[in-house]
């Protein structure tokens, strides 16, 4: 899974943490198909 958002949103509101807060940033699945622009973080664990 992913964290998506679009880097003109994330300059807009300054911080992953501040998006996150807003419910600006997504979740994606490993089907999801990368757009321009978009700022991933990626998660994973072991």
């Amino acid at each position: 899974k992913s964290d998506i958002i679009p880097v003109s949103e994330l300059l807009t509101i300054g911080s992953m943490k501040q998006a996150r807060e807003k419910g600006r940033v997504r979740i994606e699945g490993r089907d999801y198909l990368v757009g321009d622009g978009d700022v991933i973080h990626f998660r994973f664990s072991r």
